[in-house]
């Protein structure tokens, strides 16, 4: 197997038809067996493959060049389509990105984002991300997992379904749980939307607007501090929960992880991927 063939195997099993603009090949390579995967990945994760004598290895957050610099702020785009699913106009929806993509986009001019490619090349070992075709396989797990979950708890509350939440594998073995970020555990969950698979969590403003338009439980993999405080101070009405970050990374990086070994390739996961 080759790199090209890892990232297509990715896409194809998301449903993407071309490549986000948040996954890269660094270093493509030929004749893989034995792949590293982490959540993360740094210039000593690479020298560690190269010492283990992996073939290849992978990264799901771009650890640089074109991925982190252009694809971040390009992926959040999705934020959009999803919010329109919900019934949010295009321009609220633009308005309700722009606050955190304005930030991601500024925040990229102080990065080094030749930092871990470069090891990668110095190394000459194959190295390639896969970033939101992994989250998106995510994001239909945790929507067919609540959909079934809500079929047969139709009156379910914001505390059952957390405590469900936490019967998910990678979710019960990680250490970051499930959590109510804003809003009442004894409130019904009612209508819901996973917010996954558009770079990185919305934010204040997006959230507000998924509330706005009638959403009751919003889940995130994570909320940053400056936003839950404003959500706090503006006293949001909607249940905001959190599914933790490396247990909801892991979730789609397994199934991933799980259609290679079938196919005879060797995966050694690290990095914060819970096995």
């Amino acid at each position: 197997m080759n790199t090209e063939e890892l990232m297509q195997i990715a896409l194809d099993m998301s449903g993407f038809k071309e490549k986000p603009a948040d996954s890269q090949i660094f270093v493509r390579g030929d004749d893989i067996k034995r792949i590293l995967f982490g959540v993360d990945v740094n210039a000593a994760g690479l020298m560690l493959a190269k010492q283990l004598n992996f073939d290849a290895i992978v990264a799901h957050h771009p650890p640089g060049s074109e991925a982190q610099i252009y694809g971040m702020p390009k992926v959040m785009l999705r934020h959009i389509d999803q919010m329109k699913s919900v019934g949010i106009s295009e321009k609220n929806a633009k308005k309700a990105l722009e606050v955190i993509r304005g930030k991601i986009s500024r925040q990229r001019n102080v990065i080094n984002y030749d930092r871990v490619t470069s090891v990668a090349k110095l190394l000459e070992i194959p190295f390639l991300n896969i970033h939101t075709p992994v989250d998106a396989i995510t994001k239909k797990y945790f929507d067919d997992y609540i959909d079934s979950f809500l079929s047969s708890n139709k009156s379910a509350k914001v505390s059952d379904l957390i405590k469900s939440l936490n019967e998910i594998d990678e979710i019960s073995k990680g250490l970051t749980k499930p959590a109510l970020r804003i809003g009442d555990e004894e409130s019904p969950v009612g209508k819901f939307f996973v917010a996954i698979s558009a770079g990185t969590s919305g934010g204040a403003a997006i959230a507000k607007a998924y509330f706005k338009a009638g959403i009751n439980t919003l889940l995130y993999m994570h909320l940053g501090e400056g936003d839950y405080k404003k959500l706090k101070k503006e006293k949001i009405k909607g249940n905001l929960i959190v599914t933790g970050h490396m247990p909801s990374d892991s979730i789609g990086i397994n199934i991933y992880l799980n259609e290679l070994e079938k196919r005879g390739i060797f995966v050694q996961r690290f990095s914060g991927v819970i096995a």
